[in-house]
């Protein structure tokens, strides 16, 4: 999927569209790191686990570009990140970047002639998700009927952004891989290959295959019939869960 300046490629947007890199944090989870600096403004989170269990925050910016970023842990190697975005690492701040250059390919199709996302011609009704990644980490989503959006929660709590405002997205991707092949890596960086999931996004749920070749290519996702995944243009949050032991639940 080549580069288009008449929407954000990561988002579906079309608001003022800038030709210019995007931006890749790793942010570490951790209780005591909460809320974060800047979180809000990614236009799509990845979240998995290390190791030790613990959720690791893999933020995607390009339509809106945070002042500041708090808990920014190390990355690794750069160049495995797809080409078009900046990378920063180090520290517990933003304070070290590698320009890869160019603009970023589209991260999904998203349903820009509002003739309906996947999840709401082809899926269920659910007022919240519960995702289980381990026992120190159990996000929670719930339906907000007055922004037609997901609420975000850590467990029972509201994930907050720095600013006091409940972290909110158009749509949750929750994708089972398999991380045991690369233990330590960067849960995204594990997602290699293919698998099954869901889509939630309107107020509904429905499953999805995705498929990477590899760490340079771009992710597919395919409905039940074999067809594109459409997205409710705005933000995106991806659950990687693990095949062995996570598993998720809706209401």
């Amino acid at each position: 999927m080549g580069p288009s300046l008449s929407h954000w490629p990561l988002t579906g947007l079309n608001a003022g569209v800038e030709d210019r890199p995007g931006m890749i944090a790793e942010i570490s989870n951790d209780l005591e790191l909460r809320p974060h600096e800047g979180l809000e403004a990614a236009d799509i989170v990845f979240e998995g686990i290390d190791d030790q269990g613990l959720s690791v925050l893999t933020p995607f910016f390009h339509s809106t570009l945070p002042a500041q970023l708090s808990g920014v842990m190390s990355l690794t190697d750069p160049y495995l990140w797809p080409p078009g975005y900046e990378v920063y690492s180090g520290g517990q701040s933003s304070n070290g970047t590698r320009n890869l250059g160019g603009f970023p390919d589209r991260f999904c199709e998203f349903d820009i002639q509002e003739q309906g996302s996947t999840a709401q011609r082809l899926g269920t009704m659910a007022t919240s998700v519960w995702v289980y990644l381990s026992d120190h980490a159990e996000p929670r989503w719930a339906w907000d009927y007055h922004s037609n959006q997901w609420l975000r929660w850590e467990g029972s709590v509201p994930a907050m952004s720095n600013h006091g405002v409940q972290l909110a997205v158009s749509n949750v991707l929750i994708l089972d891989i398999d991380s045991s092949a690369s233990p330590g890596m960067n849960p995204i960086l594990s997602a290699v290959g293919q698998g099954t999931g869901v889509v939630v996004s309107g107020q509904m749920v429905a499953p999805i295959v995705w498929t990477r070749e590899s760490l340079s290519t771009t992710w597919q996702f395919l409905d039940e019939f074999g067809d594109p995944v459409l997205l409710i243009p705005g933000t995106t949050w991806i659950e990687l869960l693990p095949k062995d032991t996570g598993f998720w639940l809706s209401i």
